[in-house]
């Protein structure tokens, strides 16, 4: 969706933000390249780290989902090169919890496409667990894998 690496160039180089000293169990960061600086922030602390896999959570902007959550095992291809899924991470919410559907929802959805160019620069070996959070979601339920 954003192909240019033009949109993310001066986000990466004009990065200030310091590594973590510690590890870092998660970031929350914008995701409209309005604020594409701060996304750089945010994933440039965490860059220290070493990450078996990135669960990443975004709205349903579209309201198309079926199911309170989406997934998708297909990966994604960046500005700055591919960011494969986790498809045995994958696989596993889709048989284990039935409030997950897999869902051609990614490819079109701009919440994912704004970040991923960061996760294929900070991480290119880290694989992604896409996750979409439908708006009709209710509750205070959370998943967690390990």
């Amino acid at each position: 969706m954003f192909s240019d690496s033009a949109l993310f160039a001066g986000a990466h180089a004009g990065t200030t933000a310091s590594q973590s000293p510690g590890h870092v169990s998660g970031i929350t960061v914008p995701h409209h390249l309005l604020a594409v600086d701060l996304i750089a922030r945010g994933f440039r602390f965490a860059v220290g780290g070493r990450y078996e896999r990135v669960i990443a959570v975004f709205p349903d902007h579209f309201r198309k989902a079926t199911r309170p959550f989406a997934t998708t095992a297909q990966g994604f291809q960046t500005a700055y090169g591919p960011v494969s899924t986790d498809a045995a991470a994958v696989a596993k919410l889709v048989s284990t919890i039935p409030r997950i559907e897999v869902s051609e929802l990614f490819k079109v959805d701009r919440g994912i496409h704004a970040v991923l160019p960061f996760l294929a620069r900070f991480f290119p070996k880290t694989k992604l667990t896409p996750t979409l959070k439908a708006q009709s979601a209710t509750g205070s339920k959370c998943i967690v894998m390990s």
